[in-house]
């Protein structure tokens, strides 16, 4: 019994020294911030143009595969007439919020890898297009209506997308975001009304 009460205050004092010691420190959660350029095409009319996008991402923890990734961009098509089908007048611009959830094949961000995004966005633009050429033309009450000037119609867009990328990325020198992919922003015609190719550029908090 005496050994007994010996060995109990021994045994409470090492669980009270373990509970005392400190935990280690949680890696912290790193924040990316990026901005990125590229060309795309609407591919609804065949329109070439630049597009825009600055952005976030963030693991749900710090060696995580899964991470956030909202981000807002702006597509326009060019106004020059590239495109033999396309007149100058007509014209696609269109704002756009994306909010996927990304993917990387590698915990490890100093490593080059695979990244797949995939989630719902809203675009918001205009488009407009050549409705007649110059010329005479007959109405149905038998009148002839006259153009002078090359007559357009605009029509303004507010519709939900399905968003999915696909791209490699890298962290140089534990700060330093590299990526470059591709993106798809789908409305109405599969695989995209907006199919582009990017590069972008950020910074990694820690």
């Amino acid at each position: 019994m005496h050994r007994l009460l010996l060995i109990v205050p021994a045994l409470l004092s090492g669980v009270a020294a373990l509970a005392q010691t400190p935990a280690a420190p949680k890696s912290p959660v790193p924040l990316t911030l990026f901005a990125g350029l590229g060309r795309g095409i609407y591919t609804n009319d065949g329109w070439p143009g630049t597009l825009a996008t600055v952005g976030l991402q963030r693991p749900f923890a710090a060696n995580s595969l899964f991470s956030i990734q909202p981000q807002i961009g702006f597509f326009q098509a060019d106004k020059a007439a590239r495109d033999p089908d396309k007149n100058p007048g007509e014209q696609y611009a269109a704002f756009m919020v994306d909010g996927a959830l990304a993917v990387r094949t590698s915990r490890h961000p100093e490593r080059l890898a695979l990244r797949v995004a995939l989630g719902p966005g809203l675009v918001a633009g205009r488009v407009t297009n050549l409705t007649r050429y110059p010329g005479q033309y007959l109405n149905r009450d038998g009148s002839v209506t006259v153009l002078t000037a090359p007559e357009y119609h605009t029509d303004h867009l507010l519709k939900p997308t399905a968003y999915w990328g696909i791209g490699m990325d890298i962290v140089l020198e534990n700060h330093f975001y590299l990526a470059g992919g591709i993106e798809s922003r789908t409305y109405s015609y599969f695989p995209g009304d907006l199919l582009s190719a990017h590069l972008r550029l950020g910074y990694q908090l820690r």
